[in-house]
């Protein structure tokens, strides 16, 4: 049964959608071009990735910020995205709030930059509509959620089953984000073509199997981080020797001198691509087109890799980095957009959600 993602089911979850709050980091003045309100998480409005914004396009530009995903969705299906016109959202709920009524189809053909997009995001599932030329989103950023540990600790590691090995009990942590935390234990369990599906699935059977799983790993975890700097400090203070990895916890580490690596272990690193999505409410078309083709052209994507560590959408873009950062961006592997287990839709993410509670509170 499709399960439509509204602010009822997401208070289900427990989400406490009345106490998130909304920050407004800036407002990029500019004369004439319009405004484009912006719905992002706080990584992709970092204010030195837009010096360029309003003299570029003359836009004028809104931010508003949420924490987590669960504020966007119960922001999004609360309100139906009333005051905002582009909304990040990632890849695994792209399809569902789309098939809810919450985004428009997007004409690429607007797009003068759309072709330097890397093909695989460029024709990524996650963003079909029923037009070959229309899309959810426009991809804004991707990455891998890696392997991360320990060298001075650990002479190697290559699997997400290192995750459960009982000689790192107390040493290992893990993100708090029940979705992640279950395909982990689905890859480790061998549930690929479960994990291949659109939407993901999992029989009770399974989903069963995941929870014992899980359950076992949290016997060996030190601390579920909440964010990537908190799972970071984890590495750096050595109260973890090895956890699931962001790419955003290398620069830190190097700068502490802690000898660290992050790889894609072999049953794939997980993959997550950020797109930018039309929120059908919004009546603002020629300012939103203006905004989409900008933030994939290189003038925003040259910062998003160099200052804040994330792969580029932008292909031309991501060949032009020094070596040392596009190996870093992609753990070495230049087939890393190929190899991925990419995040899909969950067909229930409500059982989902109710598994992690569970593993959290046994």
């Amino acid at each position: 049964m499709k399960q439509t993602l509204t602010r009822r089911n997401v208070l289900k979850s427990g989400v406490a959608v009345a106490t998130f709050t909304l920050a407004t980091p800036f407002v990029a003045r500019a004369q004439g071009g319009g405004t484009v309100t912006y719905f992002s998480s706080a990584a992709y409005t970092d204010t030195r990735l837009f010096t360029t914004l309003s003299t570029d396009t003359g836009l004028d530009m809104k931010v508003q910020n949420f924490g987590d995903t669960d504020q966007m969705v119960a922001r999004i299906a609360a309100a139906r995205g009333a005051g905002l016109d582009v909304c990040m959202c990632p890849n695994n709920l792209t399809a569902q709030l789309y098939a809810d009524g919450h985004f428009q189809k997007i004409d690429v053909k607007r797009l003068k930059n759309w072709d330097k997009i890397f093909p695989e995001l460029r024709n990524a599932n996650f963003l079909d509509t029923d037009e070959a030329d229309k899309k959810i989103g426009v991809p804004l950023a991707w990455g891998p959620e890696g392997l991360v540990y320990r060298t001075d600790k650990i002479a190697n590691a290559d699997s997400w089953n290192d995750m459960w090995d009982p000689r790192w009990k107390g040493r290992v942590a893990a993100p708090d984000y029940g979705y992640e935390m279950v395909l982990m234990a689905a890859q480790v369990l061998g549930y690929k073509a479960e994990l291949n599906k659109e939407p993901i699935n999992f029989t009770d059977e399974q989903y069963a199997e995941i929870k014992k799983k899980l359950i076992e790993q949290k016997k060996l975890v030190t601390k579920y981080w909440g964010s990537v700097a908190e799972g970071g400090s984890l590495i750096v203070s050595g109260e973890a020797w090895i956890s699931v990895g962001r790419l955003a916890m290398l620069g830190p580490a190097r700068q502490e001198k802690v000898p660290i690596k992050m790889l894609a272990p072999k049953e794939g690193a997980q993959g997550w691509c950020a797109s930018m999505c039309f929120v059908k409410s919004s009546g603002n078309a020629d300012a939103v087109y203006k905004f989409l083709d900008w933030m994939i052209s290189e003038k925003y994507q040259d910062g998003l890799s160099r200052i804040k560590n994330y792969p580029s959408v932008n292909k031309s873009m991501m060949m032009e980095l020094p070596t040392e950062l596009r190996n870093d961006l992609t753990l070495g592997d230049p087939n890393l957009l190929t190899s991925m287990q990419w995040w899909r839709r969950a067909a229930n993410t409500q059982r989902i959600n109710t598994l992690w509670n569970e593993v959290k509170a046994s």
